[in-house]
């Protein structure tokens, strides 16, 4: 086992410890609204590009079969 190990931590080593954590809390903070705005636009994208032809294609069927 390295020496440095044996030794009890310091303020410093502490602090600079507390740092690094709060860093990476602020990153995954940071990725899991990338995320949420990831699924939002899927959401939008499935809507547009999913539901609005299929509404679509319904409605012309029923005008063609309504008026021909």
């Amino acid at each position: 086992m390295p020496e440095e190990l044996d030794q009890p931590a310091t303020k410093r080593d502490l602090h600079d410890l507390g740092v690094v954590l709060i860093d990476r809390m602020q990153r995954v903070e940071r990725e899991q609204l990338s995320l949420s705005e990831n699924v939002a636009k899927l959401r939008n994208s499935m809507w547009l590009n999913i539901v609005v032809p299929s509404l679509t294609l319904l409605v012309s069927l029923v005008i063609h079969y309504l008026f021909h």
